[in-house]
């Protein structure tokens, strides 16, 4: 039986920061740089303007212009997911509705859900175990998925708390040194495969 594994989709495959900064930059002069990543995972503590502006309308107008359907993936993404797919049975999760669940309309949030099926689709990546869901933890436990991929280092200790194994894609607002069991930092695509192949053996 293929071991389970929970695909996170924004700050793992789709980059979600250098989309949304450029934005920022060109809509609200705001003066991120694209290229490197915040230091923290919080919008407000981005700093370079981003404090000044109204972030839910901010927000809300990116995604009318399509935003989650334009954003870049990171370099060798489909690559990666092609060859995850083929090794396990991958879901691909989102927060993308339940971070704003309360703010936004219904329309707004199914524009949110055709925008990530689109961009799926966009990069050659079946969508047929997509999902929407706020909290992961549960939706592992629900579906005995055992290691899941992501970039929010809080859900990669509430993860290890709850015995699942965490691959923890290095980025620049997730560097803290806490070295724990059962997550593993991987600074690359290829070091994420590998890691997957060791648990796998295990």
């Amino acid at each position: 039986m293929k071991l389970r594994v929970l695909l996170d989709m924004d700050g793992v495959i789709a980059n979600f920061y250098r989309g949304f900064s450029k934005y920022l930059n060109e809509r609200h002069g705001c003066t991120l740089n694209p290229n490197i990543e915040p230091k923290s995972y919080p919008f407000n503590d981005w700093g370079h303007g981003v404090d000044k502006i109204n972030f839910d309308q901010a927000s809300r107008e990116w995604i009318q212009q399509n935003g989650f359907g334009k954003l870049p993936a990171f370099d060798g993404a489909e690559d990666f997911v092609k060859e995850l797919m083929n090794l396990c049975n991958v879901y691909i999760v989102t927060a993308r509705i339940g971070d704003w669940n309360q703010k936004f309309t219904t329309k707004t949030r199914d524009q949110i859900k055709q925008n990530t099926y689109d961009w799926l689709e966009q990069h050659g990546i079946p969508a047929d175990n997509l999902f929407f869901a706020h909290d992961k933890i549960p939706f592992c436990q629900k579906n005995g998925i055992s290691v899941i991929i992501e970039d929010k280092l809080s859900t990669a200790l509430e993860a290890a708390k709850n015995g699942i194994h965490t691959i923890l894609m290095d980025r620049g607002y997730n560097g803290s040194q806490i070295n724990r069991f059962k997550i593993y930092r991987a600074y690359s695509f290829d070091e994420a495969l590998n890691q997957l192949r060791k648990m796998m053996k295990q």
